[in-house]
């Protein structure tokens, strides 16, 4: 008999979590750097990777620390793979959504607004994971990269911009660090259910020592 509820793929799934937002963060935030064209890079290169590494660290505390929960129910596992099919099909389109966007760029001649158009993407995506995991975060979160990426294709030049003998590309910073605040915060949030599970993993385990 199980001694609590939460099952092992759950924590590996926050897992999982945090570590792909860790690679999507620190190229999305990479962009933002690059968009400077060599400011800054001194200080800011060191600090987007920095903080990658730092949700590396988390990710993987997270599924050592899945070891202390068990296995799945049967019913668990079939909610589980119902839930993980729907999220490759979903990651899955965005694949193809994105090489589609970046084949018409190219056959129009306009590539520049491909960064744009990628944000838009991403953003649209995530918000089927609000129904396939039950999280309310993914409206705002997909809702916040949406808007960045339609301010960037509206509302921003898609030409660089040099001032003061600084060159920026404005729809590259724009894109990069707005879409890198959404998964710096995936990231958090991740982490944070993670923690959550293994407390509640602990208490239990206690409960059931101290009611036995």
């Amino acid at each position: 008999m199980q001694d609590h509820s939460i099952p092992r793929a759950a924590m590996i799934g926050a897992a999982s979590g945090v570590l792909v937002m860790a690679f999507f963060s620190t190229g999305w935030a990479s962009l933002a750097v690059g968009s400077l064209n060599g400011w800054g890079n001194a200080f800011l290169s060191p600090l987007v990777w920095l903080t990658g590494i730092i949700q590396l660290i988390a990710g993987i505390y997270l599924l050592i620390a899945a070891r202390q929960f068990p296995v799945a129910t049967a019913e668990q596992q079939a909610q589980g793979r119902n839930m993980g099919k729907w999220y490759g099909i979903t990651f899955g389109l965005e694949g193809v959504f994105i090489g589609v966007a970046s084949a018409i760029c190219n056959i129009i001649g306009h590539t520049e607004i491909l960064i744009p158009i990628i944000a838009l993407i991403v953003g649209v995506h995530f918000y089927p994971f609000a129904l396939i995991f039950n999280r309310h975060i993914d409206y705002w979160l997909a809702s916040w990269t949406c808007l960045v990426a339609l301010v960037a294709l509206f509302a921003v030049p898609a030409t660089p911009i040099t001032s003061g003998g600084l060159t920026i590309d404005m729809q590259w910073l724009v894109c990069g660090l707005g879409t890198a605040i959404a998964t710096w915060i995936y990231s958090v949030y991740g982490f944070r259910e993670g923690m959550r599970m293994l407390r509640f993993n602990k208490q239990r385990r206690v409960g059931v020592t101290l009611s036995s």
